[in-house]
């Protein structure tokens, strides 16, 4: 048990960047002996407000108390001193190093300006042990698996005299068995009078781990939840902004008789996935990290060939991203600064999959690159900006863009991931309206987003994937910002 615990609360953390306010008002209690919870949406300021508390960013407003004390941060150093460290999401494992070494770094016990190296690595060996990590310390960090990287980084926080810990989703990418064994470790932890911080999307894992959750949606906390009602279906009601039970009609109607993309057998780490996509649909591929969805994207833009498993479009088998331009499928990533030329103009961006026959011996005619982008600039309502250069403009008409270039192809799907990430409200909508213009035009969209809300107002028809499974489909009134939080986040039904 841990004689010198610390209690930790923030009362109004606020924090803007640049006239957007990232945190308001943050208020959370971190108790010796807790497991607190922190859930929200990506972008709710989850990621500012540990970064606040941990002294990597600064606060404009608001104070931090430690034992009722007014501290302030001015690094993460000095929070880490105070026995405040966080344990964060990136798996930053450095390569040459032995498992003491790394437990060890930058707090190595030294004498005369040399490493005691047999005091570092019985240290080590103690907070591996209290972890339950029977490994070696002179095992080499590059042999750790996932889940024993991520417990090592625990260790570690131990060996820095951790008294309030953070955990910046630290089950991503593991399986039930291997998260079960490190909640089982925080709430051991707990009992050794440790105050916890506990971040994550996988609402069962929260609901068994902690004593009380905190909701965050657009920078505030909006609910304490604890006692009986800490269930996972209380979080999916509250992570859901009111929108439980509300179904999301929209208008057009894909033709089941025409299919675009056929997937048979893709592999996943528990399972197969099959599904097709038909003509005039908007479908939606819902998942948290590791879910498995990332690898049914990969499949259908060609970016990674399965092992097994057929993907087959317009009657072709898509085995890299140009086999997936011919099939007629065209791939837009969520990451705008890879995908556009931003020193170049609106319309050089929009034809750059054409140049090839927009060209003759190699130059290029400039007044046929215009006329060819002027009815898809017109289509996605970027005509006025056609000579603009691309970093000028909004993020909004910077995807708008981008999108053009993808119906420039005449591709018959087109395939965005986070497809309004980083625009603003009425850019949202427009690029809405946009995607559901072209299906009702006779084309299909595959989307994902980080927003169950999102795909909710946009899509006929969700699949669901977890835990590396293709696991649910859902259809018609049963596609909710409800149905999906909840399918991607737990295995329990919720009623």
């Amino acid at each position: 048990m841990i004689t010198d615990s610390v209690h930790m609360r923030a009362v109004g953390l606020t924090k803007s960047y640049g006239g957007i306010r990232a945190l308001r008002d943050g208020d959370i209690e971190i108790r010796p002996g807790h497991c607190t919870g922190l859930i929200g949406p990506n972008g709710a300021g989850k990621s500012t407000l540990v970064g606040c508390l941990t002294g990597r960013i600064a606060s404009d407003a608001g104070e931090i108390l430690l034992n009722k004390s007014p501290v302030m941060f001015r690094n993460a150093r000095q929070a880490v001193d105070m026995g405040v460290v966080a344990v964060p999401q990136e798996l930053a494992v450095p390569a040459g190093m032995r498992l003491g070494q790394f437990v060890a770094l930058g707090w190595e016990p030294n004498r005369f300006g040399f490493v005691r190296r047999k005091v570092e690595r019985s240290s080590a060996q103690e907070c591996l042990a209290r972890i339950k990590l029977p490994l070696d310390p002179d095992l080499p960090v590059e042999a750790l698996t996932p889940s024993q990287a991520r417990a090592a980084l625990i260790a570690q926080a131990l060996y820095r005299e951790a008294r309030v810990l953070l955990l910046d989703e630290p089950t991503a990418g593991m399986s039930q068995e291997q998260a079960d064994v490190l909640c089982a470790l925080m709430r051991t932890l707990c009992d050794e009078g440790l105050a916890l911080l506990f971040i994550s999307h996988r609402l069962s894992e929260v609901e068994r781990t902690c004593d009380t959750v905190s909701v965050m949606r657009d920078g505030s906390i909006i609910e304490r939840i604890e006692g009986s009602d800490l269930t996972v279906a209380t979080m999916v009601e509250h992570l859901a902004s009111g929108l439980a039970g509300e179904s999301r009609p929209v208008s057009h109607t894909p033709d089941l008789k025409d299919p675009l993309i056929a997937v048979e057998g893709l592999p996943l780490q528990h399972g197969l996935a099959s599904f097709t996509v038909y003509r005039g649909e908007l479908l939606g591929l819902a998942g948290l990290p590791s879910s498995g969805v990332e690898a049914a994207f990969k499949a259908i833009t060609g970016v990674g060939r399965p092992a097994k498993g057929v993907v087959v479009a317009g009657g072709r088998s898509i085995r890299s991203p140009e086999g997936a331009i011919s099939a007629g499928v065209a791939y837009l990533p969520p990451s705008r600064s890879d995908s556009a030329i931003l020193d170049q103009s609106v319309t050089r961006n929009i034809v750059l999959s054409a140049l090839p026959k927009l060209s003759r011996a190699g130059f290029l005619r400039q007044r046929q690159e215009r006329r060819a982008a002027a009815p898809v600039a017109d289509a996605v309502q970027v005509a006025p900006l056609l000579d603009r250069i691309m970093s000028s403009l909004s993020g909004g008409n910077q995807q708008r863009g981008l999108i053009g270039r993808l119906l420039m192809t005449g591709a018959d799907t087109i395939v965005l991931e986070d497809p309004t990430l980083g625009v603003d409200v009425a850019a949202r909508a427009a690029i809405h309206d946009l995607l559901k213009g072209v299906v009702a035009s006779g084309r299909s969209c595959v989307v994902g987003s980080s927003e169950p809300e999102e795909l909710a107002l946009l899509c006929n028809r969700v699949l669901i994937f977890r835990s590396g499974q293709l696991v649910q489909e859902l259809t018609g009134e049963e596609v909710t910002e409800r149905r999906i939080i909840q399918g991607i986040t737990s295995h329990e039904k919720v009623s």
